[in-house]
């Protein structure tokens, strides 16, 4: 009878620590999940944010640059442009500076050189996103972001009528 008792204690203690353990990762997947919806939620007031804009048939450079101030706000991103591309120049049409220095520095910056290797490039190349520092360029912009400690985290190709027409940068 102790061996039974003993036996059974022990398989109730380890049935007690399996379901904690399974309550516990049912917990954790439960907090992923409401972290999904809440950034779902987030994103989808964004893109009405800029839909709102597009139906008051706002100016193209205040649809961009909201286009950016939402990357900014769903990233953390000190800073995001939308820009134009042609040959080897990415044009920008519009920004969104969190960042005081960059806000300062970088407010009147029109256009820069594409680095070579940058994650731009590799976007242009891929058409796919790309991660990474865009460094490494000869242009006066890219020297400018440097010197400020800005580095492109990402980068994504926009593709309007089956072309490339520009690029996202955070």
């Amino acid at each position: 009878a102790r061996r039974l008792s003993a036996m059974l204690i022990g398989v109730v203690s380890a049935v007690l620590l399996v379901g904690f353990a399974l309550w516990l990762r049912l917990e954790k997947a439960r907090e992923r999940v409401l972290l999904h919806v809440d950034r779902a939620g987030h994103e989808q007031a964004g893109l009405r944010r800029v839909a709102e804009l597009v139906a008051a048939e706002e100016d193209e450079r205040s649809v961009l640059s909201a286009v950016a101030q939402e990357m900014v706000a769903l990233t953390g991103a000190g800073g995001a442009w939308v820009v134009r591309i042609e040959g080897r120049l990415a044009f920008v049409h519009g920004a969104a500076m969190e960042s005081a220095p960059l806000r300062l520095r970088l407010d009147g910056v029109t256009r820069f050189p594409i680095a070579h290797g940058g994650a731009l490039e590799r976007a242009l190349a891929t058409g796919a996103p790309a991660f990474g520092e865009d460094g490494g360029g000869p242009g006066p912009e890219e020297r400018r972001l440097r010197e400020l400690g800005a580095r492109v985290a990402i980068a994504a190709p926009i593709v309007a009528s089956g072309r490339t027409w520009g690029a996202v940068l955070a």
